[in-house]
């Protein structure tokens, strides 16, 4: 067993009970020179890594340091929602806990075979928000495909197109935006954090087991397939079911867009699953929608340097305004005074004079509320 670093971190590496992990399993972990340099635990076994690993993690996971840094860690991204809630934005925040074992990063190279993705600063495993939008954004292509109404609108043959207005795809996740056959691009309204577990969490060893490595790594192509081939055990970290992860994200005050954001975290998180191996049913969540209190936090007044260069949605009212509906897409259009302002679906027609409307596919209101978008205006509300 050789520990290929410095000898000064040799010391630092083997005996710490307050350090970061995630750095002395990418970094700082033994190796055995006469196998290859494979990975192996303090005496220089290669059969039991994965539970050498959980040791020294479970050193590290004690450290009241690391929760305590946990603790900033959330109240720092409460604190940022806070100060958006106070410039007129909405902040989602939603706690769902784990149904099956979560795996990040397993493609990740490693001396093991198998990686983990953890935080740089904590050690610890989290959820980057680069992979939560993804998923996210998958949840809402999937709920646009099983409204009836709307998959009628969008899909073409093989094809979603998530340029119409009617997706919310460019409003929510940004993108190119369609608007009277020309094309303008569209920054997401929505803004995704990493995403924490709620305290400090345990790792468990999980294994897969492939039975055909002969066959997969046969280049001469003469090795079938078979179940008289030997299987090899593969042992990884996972963070077992139970644990619960907090995610948050600030995005536009619209009740359109906020029911859209939470459906889709809601299939993202308990159907399509986050992390790897999915497919056979890893990083599946339960949740529930946790609501965000409304005055700013205190932790607020701590944080340091500028202030959020986010600016409150500028909204105009326009008064008498005359509606036309399109039924082909669903667009419902507001003029006034020469100016133009569209939504797509129906739901933003008052009940009142709903039914009349839509036979008549126009209508005069005594108010819109409007909201720029690009060049253009969306309506955000209508009073009769």
């Amino acid at each position: 067993m050789i520990l290929p670093f410095s000898t000064e971190l040799q010391e630092a590496s083997t005996n710490f009970s307050e350090g970061n992990f995630g750095l002395w399993f990418n970094k700082l972990i033994p190796v055995d020179e006469r196998e290859s340099f494979k990975a192996c635990d303090s005496r220089g076994d290669t059969k039991n890594v994965v539970g050498f690993y959980i040791s020294q993690y479970d050193k590290a996971r004690r450290s009241p340091l690391l929760k305590s840094l946990l603790e900033k860690r959330h109240k720092t991204q409460q604190a940022l929602c806070a100060r958006h809630e106070a410039a007129g934005f909405a902040a989602l925040e939603i706690k769902a806990k784990l149904a099956s074992p979560l795996i990040t990063g397993i493609g990740k190279t490693h001396p093991n075979e198998v990686g983990m993705i953890f935080d740089h600063t904590l050690g610890i495993p989290y959820l980057p928000a680069s992979g939560i939008k993804g998923l996210v954004r998958l949840g809402h292509i999937l709920n646009l495909i099983n409204d009836p109404e709307k998959a009628d609108l969008l899909i073409s043959g093989d094809e979603l197109d998530d340029e119409h207005p009617a997706s919310q795809i460019p409003e929510l996740f940004g993108g190119d935006w369609k608007s009277e056959n020309k094309s303008e691009k569209f920054r997401g309204r929505v803004i995704f954090l990493d995403a924490y577990p709620e305290k400090v969490p345990e790792l468990k060893v999980d294994i897969m087991n492939p039975h055909y490595g002969a066959y997969y790594g046969d280049e001469q192509d003469k090795q079938p397939p078979g179940d008289y081939l030997n299987p090899v055990p593969i042992k990884f970290l996972t963070v077992p079911e139970g644990e619960t992860f907090i995610f948050r994200a600030v995005l536009t005050k619209d009740k359109r867009l906020n029911a859209a954001v939470f459906d889709a975290f809601s299939v993202a998180l308990t159907e399509q699953g986050l992390g790897a191996k999915t497919a056979v049913g890893y990083g599946r969540f339960s949740m529930e929608k946790q609501p965000r209190r409304d005055a700013a936090s205190p932790e607020a007044s701590d944080l340091s340097g500028e202030q959020s260069k986010f600016k409150t949605p500028v909204h105009e009212t326009w008064v008498q305004v005359y509606l036309t509906y399109s039924p082909g897409n669903q667009e419902v259009t507001a003029v006034a005074q020469s100016r133009k302002a569209t939504h797509i679906g129906k739901e933003i027609i008052p009940e009142p004079i709903a039914k009349k409307f839509f036979k008549n596919k126009s209508a005069t209101v005594s108010k819109v509320d409007v909201e720029p978008v690009g060049k253009n205006y969306r309506i955000v509300s209508i009073t009769i």
